[in-house]
């Protein structure tokens, strides 16, 4: 009982930052909102002295623009100091700088050029239904082998 009251608590948490890192990007002058990120499923892991657990957590970004969407995959724990630095960092900005390509589009995007995003719409169903498509982190491959 007390272990769904932890996995709870630690959902209401993640999904307050998920809100806060999506109302971010709505609210950036040069993306408005044309990006967005979504908790494709979770799963929680329970520490084997019974003290707690993490909530492994996989998140997909996508680019409204595009359609392109990647995955990620982050174990979370409010207590997790650098839990917002792998949400913000390793994964939006990853997505947005390296993974959708932005810059190859426009290498100089512009606040006064770029197109409002807020208000598109978008498919949640459509898009969870379709195939993984996971970041592998650059630490895992060694000249282009995966070494796992």
């Amino acid at each position: 009982m007390m272990r769904d009251k932890m996995r709870k608590a630690y959902q209401r948490e993640f999904n307050k930052r998920i809100r806060a890192l999506n109302k971010n990007i709505a609210n950036d002058n040069l993306w408005r909102g044309r990006f967005i990120f979504l908790q494709r499923d979770a799963r929680w892991w329970r520490f084997s002295d019974g003290s707690g657990g993490e909530l492994i957590v996989f998140i997909r970004g996508y680019d409204k623009k595009t359609g392109y969407y990647k995955d990620y995959r982050l174990e979370f724990a409010p207590w997790l100091k650098s839990v917002n630095w792998h949400l913000s960092m390793d994964i939006a900005n990853e997505f947005i700088t390296e993974a959708a390509e932005v810059w190859s589009e426009n290498p100089r995007p512009s606040i006064d050029t770029a197109e409002d995003w807020t208000s598109a719409k978008v498919n949640v169903e459509k898009l969870m239904a379709k195939d993984w498509n996971f970041h592998v982190a650059y630490k895992y491959w060694e000249g282009g082998k995966n070494i796992w």
